[in-house]
């Protein structure tokens, strides 16, 4: 797990270099890089790489398709 600056930059990189986000042009990730990095978390509680902290909300509860 990613403890310092140096190890989120280096994931930063490594999502730059590798990864392709649905949701954005190749373009722009390679111009801006991720928005966020998920360093650690626990139970619905998730940190990134500077240090705010998010609530996971699973959105299948919400998307309930009805019968």
């Amino acid at each position: 797990m990613p403890n310092g600056t140096d190890d989120i930059r280096e994931l930063e990189q490594l999502d730059i270099n590798y990864f392709l986000h649905p949701t954005s042009s190749i373009q722009q990730q390679q111009d801006a890089g991720p928005a966020f990095i998920f360093k650690e978390g626990e139970c619905i509680y998730l940190e990134d790489g500077k240090g705010r902290e998010y609530i996971m909300f699973p959105i299948n509860i919400v998307a309930i398709n009805p019968l």
